[in-house]
């Protein structure tokens, strides 16, 4: 079914629950003590499957009732705090926060950092927007997705339209109504995107900031010889990367399997007891592989013996010579280890050795509404693998001839241009994978790049193959779902010309309508797109587009 607000942006996939009422005595109870009343000493193990999840859901909106009577005290602590704290009368104290964490944290028995954090949504939820602690309290929201909303909206505040309206209950006014079908991932996007979209500029001048002030590497110890290297930065950047890790990867495990230098993967004499191998009788996984390639593009021989020799073939000559870490000892730039290293006797210099092609270059996707692309509007974009992105920056990559730049409609959000580059993919399911951002099971994040192209209703129901039938679903949710015993089928209202947004039923009953929304919608924020109008007639100001 058609997400309802996808007029206004439609970034990430949400669900409504249509299970029908089961009669059981906790159902239509508002939060609160009455709730409270109703699941207590109810036999859990005593009730039907469908019972126990309906039992579920109403536990967890009493828990979210409980959260606002906690948020409440702590702000009230807090204000307490702030007064026995106040050096004079009207007066702050420097160490007010330090004495707030402090009496938090051994009131909860957590860390000052944890506990001043804990406070700090709380009066965001119930004091800067206190709609969103009333829709908690309802049980319309969780928690969880109560703060997402007022962090997300954070940066909107103290801006202000052309109406005077601040922006951040402007933000709120729409996304609230519906924030409960998205789980706090989703909701961050979609939050994420419609921040950029009311304030671009913004947006931008933070991305600039967020750039010069955090960039950077860095590195933590970790339990068990293990440790940590975390690289930070521009997001178009680090995708573009992780994609040459990854292919760099598949290329060492392709030279293994066919038998070029390098140890066959899975072999047990090599491995066994050696330090960071992968284990007597084991083959590297797939993140050895990827910290192996990593590794082995700034010379450094990995301890683990099977990476170790597949990846001294990879060494080209006069690059510089590994290092190799178990036997500490280094060598110069286009110096050699020993008469018979992989610096003296590059893979070009064996004989009969065919070199290596250039390794592919990663296809990192941009999805830019028309109107964006040329500048007429500043709606967000996403950048697939990440999420939205301020128009500044989806301009630049869509320019690039070393993206994939994907075009849709501003109206309806259908694609209308795919790039250049053809996907490894027959053209119906790439057209499929590029309408469809997520796997279609409710609780499923997977992008559609690592998803099947999946029949609603199943292929053996229907023995066609039509662009209406067919969905994006991850391996585990189109492979194993009837072992699971969950069914999905189509929406009886389902738009067609958006593919099926099917309704999964799940083993206990519970049934969930996935939301679907177009890539890229671009009409001005909570408008639809203006009706027909006499051309004589002046237009209405509130019509206009926001350009």
């Amino acid at each position: 079914m058609s997400d309802p607000l996808s007029s206004v942006w439609g970034v990430a996939d949400g669900w409504i629950d249509e299970t029908p009422c089961g009669g059981w005595p906790w159902e239509g109870v508002e939060p609160g003590p009455g709730l409270a009343a109703a699941v207590a000493g109810v036999e859990v193990d005593a009730l039907p499957g469908e019972a126990t999840a309906s039992l579920l859901k109403a536990c967890d909106r009493l828990l979210g009732w409980a959260q606002v009577q906690a948020g409440r005290a702590m702000v009230a602590v807090s204000d307490a705090v702030t007064e026995a704290s106040r050096p004079a009368p009207g007066v702050v104290s420097s160490d007010r926060d330090a004495w707030l964490g402090e009496e938090l944290a051994a009131a909860l028995r957590v860390a000052p950092a944890t506990a001043l954090g804990k406070a700090a949504a709380a009066e965001e939820v119930l004091r800067v927007h206190p709609r969103l602690g009333e829709a908690v309290e309802s049980g319309a929201l969780s928690w969880t997705q109560a703060s997402v909303l007022g962090q997300g909206v954070r940066p909107l505040r103290g801006l202000r339209d052309d109406r005077g309206r601040d922006l951040a209950e402007v933000a709120l006014s729409v996304l609230l109504p519906d924030a409960g079908r998205y789980p706090p991932a989703r909701l961050r996007e979609r939050v994420a995107a419609f921040v950029v979209r009311l304030a671009p500029q913004a947006a931008a001048e933070r991305r600039r900031r967020e750039a010069r002030d955090r960039t950077g590497v860095e590195w933590w110890a970790e339990s068990d010889g293990m440790a940590c290297l975390a690289v930070r930065g521009l997001a178009p950047d680090l995708l573009a990367l992780r994609g040459r890790i990854h292919a760099a990867a598949d290329r060492l495990r392709e030279r293994t399997a066919d038998g070029q230098p390098g140890a066959a993967a899975g072999q047990p004499d090599a491995q066994a007891g050696q330090p960071g191998g992968a284990g007597e009788g084991e083959a590297p996984t797939l993140g050895q592989w990827r910290v192996g390639a990593l590794l082995a593009a700034f010379g450094v021989t990995p301890l683990d013996p099977a990476l170790a020799a597949a990846t001294a073939s990879a060494a080209a000559p006069g690059a510089t010579a590994p290092t190799t870490v178990g036997q500490c000892s280094t060598t110069a730039p286009g110096a050699s280890a020993d008469p018979g290293s992989a610096a003296d006797h590059g893979p070009s210099s064996r004989p009969g050795h065919v070199a290596d092609p250039a390794p592919p270059r990663p296809e990192v996707r941009i999805l830019i509404d028309l109107a964006t692309l040329f500048g007429l509007v500043d709606a967000p974009a996403e950048l697939e693998g990440y999420g939205p992105i301020d128009p500044e920056l989806a301009r630049a990559l869509a320019a690039d001839a070393d993206w994939v730049r994907w075009v849709s409609d501003p109206v309806t959000g259908h694609l209308l241009d795919a790039g250049t580059r053809r996907l490894p993919t027959p053209a119906m399911a790439r057209q499929v994978r590029a309408r469809d951002a997520r796997c279609s099971h409710p609780t499923c994040g997977r992008r559609a790049a690592g998803c099947d192209v999946d029949h609603v209703p199943a292929y053996r129901r229907t023995g066609r193959t039509h662009m209406d039938q067919l969905a994006v679903a991850c391996p585990r949710h189109n492979r194993r779902r009837d072992q699971a015993g969950w069914l999905a089928e189509p929406h009886p209202a389902v738009d067609l010309t958006g593919g099926p947004a099917p309704v999964w039923t799940s083993p206990l009953g519970q049934r969930y309508a996935t939301l679907r929304s177009p890539l890229l919608p671009a009409s001005p924020p909570g408008r639809p797109p203006p009706p027909p109008q006499d051309t004589d007639a002046p237009p209405d100001p509130d019509d206009l587009p926001p350009f």
